[in-house]
């Protein structure tokens, strides 16, 4: 669909989710907007790769049940310019918006509070400051703890965000260059960089949780 003048002046917005309530929402919130304007809404993370490329929008909206962060970077790698992303926060994952800071996302929201923070949520991701909606705070600090300076390297916030999405180790050891035993030592490696004594390497969550609040 072509958009009018009116929408053309706008900021323009990719929504990715297969959701279609969420969707709705998001049409709802933007439309009544007098900054934003929906340019496209795609269901999969395949789709939205092909948007962003072609569309070039100001800033992409993604569901985080469309794909983990892996999907993300193919999708930011897509676009031709850097594009800003306000993740919708709809599964509870520990060090989610870690492992997502650390790969350079700034906002974030739970779909439920689409309707009253959306648009400060784009407006945080435009203009480059982090923007954490209500209910993430505490993994806010969570990021400051683990993606702070000093901290753990992109890397290995992204070996840990892979476990967590339950990756098969065979698998995450192929993505990131490792023997199976050499993931196992990384995640030793790991613990003793956040200083957590007694890891079990089948439960990586557990580098995690002992830095809640």
């Amino acid at each position: 669909m072509r958009l009018g003048s009116e929408d053309s002046a706008k900021a323009q917005v990719i929504a990715v989710t297969g959701d279609p309530d969420v969707m709705a929402w998001i049409r709802v919130v933007l439309e009544r907007s007098a900054r934003y304007a929906v340019q496209k809404d795609v269901a999969t993370a395949e789709d939205a790769v092909t948007a962003v490329t072609n569309e070039r929008p100001s800033a992409v909206v993604w569901d985080n049940r469309v794909g983990g962060l892996l999907q993300l970077d193919e999708v930011r790698r897509a676009s031709p310019r850097p594009t800003p992303v306000v993740i919708l926060v709809n599964i509870e994952v520990d060090a989610f918006v870690a492992a997502a800071a650390a790969r350079g996302v700034s906002a974030f929201l739970l779909s439920e509070n689409i309707r009253g923070h959306l648009i400060p949520a784009l407006d945080g991701a435009l203009g480059g400051v982090t923007w954490v909606g209500p209910g993430l705070q505490s993994q806010l600090r969570l990021t400051a703890r683990i993606a702070g300076p000093g901290r753990l390297s992109s890397r290995d916030i992204a070996l840990l965000e892979a476990e967590l999405d339950n990756r098969p180790v065979k698998q995450i050891a192929k993505d990131f260059g490792y023997s199976v035993q050499g993931i196992h030592y990384r995640r030793q490696a790991i613990a003793r960089k956040l200083n957590i004594p007694n890891n079990s390497p089948s439960r990586i969550k557990a580098l995690f949780e002992a830095w809640r609040e």
